[in-house]
Parts: structure tokens; C-alpha cells; sequence
């Protein structure tokens, strides 16, 4: 590199600067100054006049940069290492939209394991994380929190974008309607508040609806009519809404007690929900009534904290797993003996199996996860091992593996085909696990926690190290 004669100048000066500033290379500074033809002004000048040298302000910038240079190309490596293992990926559209199905996105009928490192920590809410989702379309992930605020966050920087604000009390759960346009949070102010999120739209509240009478923990817009959501709440109640409206279109009861949380089926009209009466129920949304009780599933020995139907290759992976024992209608349940089947009718169980949901899983306090038979309302499997409240359950997007999250800090991951834990990450976060969810097309899960953080996993084939 040449230097410029004005870069030349500026260096010579650096140097009788720096050399002046300590008294016994004064004579040098001198010498230096007049072989460069620079007047003496910098050579004579009190050393504790000067501050710090310029030449030594420019090398510890260049001590820094040169770290921030190492740690750059380590972070390219890795993240060429997890492309290379199909890890997790971007269709980079124009729009910075997240893709699927290319060579870094999930790939149907792989397998994926989560990393037992964080990808990232996201740090910003004051108080514990209550819910996290992914945006279905770009790269944006929104935490909810007891702090009463959403915050949205560009999950392939980890940068904070920008906090919502409206909600009077604790934020307990968001949820994204099918294209990504709108978002749906529910909260402990009994309220449901509905933020535009369409291209180029404000993100601001749009409209908020009224008619729980106690604190709204869950919240879910129905695939088969995208116009409608679903709350449950601490009133006992589930509400069906118009969200051009606003208005209550209709209101389920069934439970005894606070409605936890809910789960609707991407390829029906079949709603689950969980409460702390210790059940789950099962719902036909599209009954003449405006909504039928099918079943109430009776199993757990405490609150039942969530609910989530299978995915398509899950349900493979548990029928060949299951094999016979879904036949007849016993559960496997490695704590408690068979129990006698409790068959649906034949109407309510053809309801079911014209709908496409096969099976049902849910967590609760009492630490354990269930795997559930829609058309007969049998419990067939009973996942233990987690060592405190089961908090979250999700099954992976494309692939035969459930997720579970618990207070215990750590998130399972369980072959349904084995029936077994095949990865423990433990020490996840360091307090209670609160929430988690999967991205629906990248190998990204997100979890919240009480210890105010949002952490991000990346997994990989489970062929691969990881």
C-alpha cells in the first residue's frame, strides 16, 4: 500500500508525537523531527500537555479491529459448517422472506436435532418471557412478556427492531394469522389486541376485542378460515372471533376450570384445548351448533399446561412405532398399566378421521407428555423424564421428532417411532423454560424463559455432528 503524501505527513507527526511524549526520547523526537522537516513545535511540546499519542490511539483501534476481524471469520465458518449440514438456511428473496425446502431449509421426511449451544440470546424485556413465535413469511420472531410489551427481533442478526406496546398487563400469548398480515396477542387484561404486520404495514394496533371476563392465556387463528381466531381463557371459556368485525361469534364451555392454552389442526376444524381441571378436550369447530364437544381426554394427575397436534410425518413415525396397541386401543404408559380404550362414537370418531388429525400430545405439571389417539380418545404413549412442569410441546415441522420444554430448564427431544429421549439440553436457560416454538420452515427453534431472555437453537441433521 502507498501512501499519500498528506497520509505520509500525518504518520511522521504520529511519530515525533509519540516519541515526545516521553522525556527521555525527547532528543530523538527532535532528531526524527528535523530529518522529517516538521517544525519542533510537537518535539518541544510538555509530554503531559499532549494526552494520549495518536500513534497509539491508532494501534489499539487496529489491536480491536483486528479481534472483530477474527471473530467475523469464526461466525463465517460456523455458519458455513451448518449450511454445509443443512443445519439451517434462507431462500435470500428480495423481501429477506425465510425459505423452505432448499438445501439449507428443512427438508420433509429429515430428521433434526437441536445443538446443545444457542445459535443467540436476545436481551430486552424486563421481566420473565411468556410466549415466542415466528413471522411465517420473513425473518422476524416477537417475544411477549409479563413486562406487558412485544418485542419484535430480527432472528438472522439478533438485532432488536422494535418494542409494541398496548397491553395493560402481562402478555400471555401472539399468534400470526396464515400470509404473516396480522398478529394476535391475548394478555392478564382480559383483552385480545390485533397489530397490522401487512407489507408496508404501520405494526400498530388495529383493533382490540372485549368479552373474556378473566385473564385471555391463549390465542390461535383457524387455517380452514383465516378471518376467525380462537382464545381461551382463565374464565373457563373458549371465544371464536371475526377479526373484520370484532366481533364474538361464538362461545364453547366444557372445562371446570382456567383454560390454559390451545391447539387447532392445520388441516381441519379440530380444536384442542388444555386446562387446569387436569383434562384436554377435543372440539369439531364446523358442528351445525357453532362448535361440538367430541371428547375429554382424562389422564394427567395435574394442570395440563399444553397441547399440540401431530404433524403429517409424525403421525408415520407414531403409527409404526405404536404399532398394534392403537389398534385395540391400549396405551403404552411406562407409569401406569393399561387402561380400558374409551372409544369416541362412531360419529365423532369419523369426524376425526375425515378431519386428518391422528394423534393429540399434551404436557403438564405432573412432568409427563402424552401421546393421544384422536379417533378413539386413548392415551397411547407416556413420555417421563423431565424433572419439573412440562411448560411447552411442539412437534417438528417435517420431521418425527416432539419437542417438550420444561421448568426443569432443559428441552427434550423424542423419537416418537423409539418412544425414547434421544437429546437432553440441559440447562437451557437459567431459570424456568416458559415457551417455546419452532420456525415452520428453518431448522431454528426459539425458547423464552423467566430469566427475560428469548434463545435461539439451530439444529442439524441427525446424521450429522452436532
Amino acid at each position: 500500500m502507498v501512501l499519500t503524501e498528506k497520509q505520509r505527513n500525518e504518520l511522521h507527526k504520529a511519530m515525533v508525537d509519540y516519541l515526545a511524549s516521553d522525556d527521555q526520547f525527547r532528543d530523538a523526537a527532535k532528531a526524527l523531527s528535523a530529518a522529517f522537516g516538521l517544525d519542533d513545535e510537537n518535539a518541544e511540546a510538555p509530554a503531559a500537555a499532549k494526552g494520549t499519542p495518536l500513534l497509539e490511539r491508532k494501534w489499539t483501534s487496529v489491536v480491536r479491529l483486528q479481534r472483530k476481524v477474527l471473530d467475523l471469520e469464526q461466525k463465517v465458518k460456523d455458519l458455513e459448517a451448518e449450511r454445509k449440514a443443512g443445519g439451517f438456511g434462507y431462500a435470500g428473496g428480495s423481501n429477506g422472506g425465510a425459505g423452505g425446502g432448499g438445501p439449507d431449509g428443512l427438508r420433509a421426511g429429515e430428521t433434526y436435532v437441536l445443538k446443545t449451544t444457542s445459535r443467540a440470546r436476545l436481551q430486552g424485556h424486563r421481566a420473565p418471557v411468556t410466549c415466542v413465535c415466528f413471522h411465517p413469511r420473513f425473518n422476524m420472531l416477537v417475544s411477549a412478556s409479563e413486562d406487558a410489551s412485544l418485542k419484535l427481533w430480527d432472528f438472522e442478526t439478533g438485532e432488536f427492531e422494535r418494542t409494541l406496546k398496548g397491553h395493560t398487563n402481562v402478555v400471555q400469548d401472539v399468534a400470526f394469522n396464515g400470509d404473516g398480515s396480522l398478529l394476535a396477542s391475548c394478555s392478564a387484561d382480559m383483552s385480545i389486541k390485533l397489530w397490522d404486520f401487512a407489507p408496508g404495514g404501520s405494526q400498530e394496533c388495529v383493533r382490540t376485542l372485549m368479552g373474556h371476563d378473566h385473564n385471555v392465556t391463549g390465542i390461535s387463528f383457524l387455517p380452514e378460515n383465516p378471518q376467525q381466531l380462537v382464545s381461551c381463557s382463565r374464565d373457563k371459556t373458549i371465544k371464536v372471533w371475526d377479526s373484520t368485525s370484532g366481533y364474538c361469534l361464538r362461545t364453547l364451555t366444557g372445562h371446570d376450570d382456567w383454560v390454559r392454552k390451545l391447539a387447532v389442526h392445520r388441516g381441519s376444524s379440530l380444536l384442542a384445548t388444555c386446562s387446569s381441571d387436569q383434562s384436554v378436550i377435543l372440539w369439531n369447530l364446523a358442528a351445525a351448533a357453532g362448535g361440538e364437544l367430541l371428547e375429554r381426554l382424562r389422564g394427567h394427575e395435574h394442570v395440563v399446561e399444553a397441547v399440540a397436534f401431530s404433524s403429517a410425518t409424525a403421525d408415520k413415525a407414531l403409527t409404526k412405532g405404536l404399532g398394534p396397541l392403537q389398534a385395540n386401543g391400549a396405551g403404552h404408559d411406562a407409569a401406569q398399566p393399561p387402561r380400558a380404550p374409551q372409544h369416541l362414537s362412531n360419529n365423532h370418531a369419523d369426524q376425526a378421521q375425515a378431519g386428518g388429525a391422528a394423534y393429540v400430545v399434551s404436557g403438564s405439571r405432573d412432568r409427563t407428555v402424552k401421546v393421544w389417539q384422536v379417533a378413539t380418545g386413548v392415551c397411547l404413549m407416556t413420555l417421563t423424564g423431565h424433572d419439573n412442569w412440562v411448560r411447552a410441546v411442539a412437534f417438528q415441522p417435517h420431521g418425527k421428532y416432539l419437542l417438550t420444554a420444561s421448568e426443569d430448564k432443559s428441552v427434550r427431544i423424542w423419537d416418537l417411532e423409539q418412544q425414547r429421549c434421544v437429546r437432553t439440553v440441559a440447562n437451557a436457560h437459567s431459570h424456568f423454560i416458559t415457551s417455546m416454538a419452532p420456525h415452520p420452515k428453518l431448522a431454528l427453534v426459539a425458547t423464552g424463559s423467566v430469566d427475560t431472555e428469548v434463545a435461539l437453537w439451530a439444529a442439524a441433521p441427525a446424521s450429522a455432528s452436532v
